[in-house]
């Protein structure tokens, strides 16, 4: 089991460096609290029948890393991306182009629909569907004597 946290654990650490928050981001966590949890069974079991805990720890040690590393990386993007784009998409909403778009958009908007300004309701009735064309049957044969 020791060797399985250990593998699980540094699968968790190449997950939480991966460029793809935060979904590597999470599955380095949950890859990492694996190795924990191996590791951790594992060790009490060496333990218990007096073996070396050596590797266990080490792989307890990697599991922990996995999910701190992955808990970094996350907050860290989660910082950068709030900085960078709440900035911006703030900013962008009080230029006048931004304010013509939306304007552009509303009249779009009026024209297909009408001048509510909402979407038109549905029918309560459910939709007709398409009535197949008649199947037309072949000749009868006629009838053969017996022979």
């Amino acid at each position: 089991m020791g060797v399985a946290g250990i593998i699980i654990g540094v699968i968790g650490i190449i997950f939480a460096i991966l460029p793809y928050p935060p979904f590597s981001q999470i599955a380095g966590v949950l890859f990492g609290i694996g190795g924990l949890l191996l590791c951790v069974v594992a060790r009490k079991q060496a333990r218990r029948h007096s073996q070396p805990t050596g590797m266990l720890n080490a792989g307890f040690i990697i599991g922990l890393g996995a999910v701190l590393l992955s808990g970094v990386v996350y907050g860290s993007c989660l910082c950068s991306y709030e900085r960078v784009l709440g900035t911006e998409f703030e900013r962008q909403l009080g230029t006048p182009e931004f304010q013509r778009a939306m304007k552009r958009a509303r009249e779009a908007h009026q024209k297909l629909h009408g001048g509510g300004g909402k979407a038109p309701a549905r029918s309560a009735q459910p939709a007709k569907k398409p009535s197949a064309p008649p199947v037309k049957k072949p000749p009868a044969k006629p009838a053969q004597p017996a022979k």
